[in-house]
């Protein structure tokens, strides 16, 4: 009898547990039946290999962890009350509630099912976490790297793009074009940053909050360096499909640098 047989079914999903928080793989399947039935919000898997594939959530930049608070031990059947936690790429760690019912026989579990706050867990998995992993790499390239060659990359051919550039007729239409804006601000401020404070994805859609923060060291659409700090809120949209963004939206406010910059409107070109 194993330790965690010893310790009754309590014990054996506690040790299931700790293999998925140690990414132990082999480990994970010693306490799966080969008839296994696992149900979470995302639907329905049989068999120990395909949970430990759907379970053990790799390839990305963000750790998963499950902390337990309480378990309910109803003999062959027990309930798991915690805490789904996801650091994400940028060090930040997002608390999802869950809930988990096991069902075991003769020291296996035999069917899960999985109660988490899917609401909450959508970001991180599926279209919504390639959306929000591609906003993120984006900021991070091009406004933190100052690599604009990200834009031809990451971007379709024909991206359909919802912009215009303050100052200037002419429309926003292409991969170019997004460069050109982008390299608007960051000539004009080389110390960009963007400060992210939402972050709302939906299936294949990803929206951000955002601050600007710079300094004005060089010329803005004619505007001469004032050497003004500046901080300018504004949003991102993304849409994106297979792997690329195939729409786009950004608004920054120019009310915002108008005012920052004591400046008069319109702005020249």
């Amino acid at each position: 009898m194993s330790e965690s047989q010893s310790k009754g079914n309590v014990g054996i999903v506690s040790e299931l547990y700790r293999a998925y928080n140690d990414g132990d793989h082999d480990r994970a399947r010693e306490f799966l039946a080969d008839d296994v039935e696992w149900t979470n919000a995302f639907g329905t898997v049989h068999g120990p290999d395909a949970v430990v594939e759907a379970s053990f959530l790799e390839g990305d930049d963000r750790t998963y962890v499950i902390d337990v608070d309480e378990y309910l031990d109803a003999g062959d059947t027990v309930v798991a009350f915690g805490s789904f936690d996801v650091t994400a790429a940028d060090g930040a760690t997002h608390e999802i509630e869950l809930v988990h019912r096991f069902d075991l026989s003769d020291g296996e579990i035999v069917r899960f099912r999985g109660y988490p706050d899917s609401r909450k867990l959508e970001p991180f998995m599926g279209p919504e976490a390639a959306a929000t992993d591609l906003m993120t790499a984006e900021n991070a390239a091009v406004v933190g790297e100052h690599d604009l060659d990200f834009v031809d990359e990451a971007y379709a051919e024909d991206v359909v793009v919802h912009m215009i550039r303050a100052g200037d007729d002419d429309p926003v239409g292409s991969r170019d074009d997004v460069k050109t804006v982008y390299r608007d601000w960051l000539d004009a401020f080389p110390d960009l940053e963007i400060e992210v404070h939402a972050t709302v994805a939906q299936d294949d859609v990803v929206m951000q909050y955002f601050t600007f923060h710079g300094t004005h060291d060089g010329e803005f659409r004619g505007i001469e360096p004032t050497g003004t700090e500046i901080a300018v809120n504004g949003f991102h949209m993304r849409r994106i499909e297979d792997g690329a963004v195939v729409e786009m939206a950004s608004v920054a406010s120019m009310a915002d640098l108008i005012q920052q910059l004591e400046l008069e409107y319109p702005l020249s070109a």
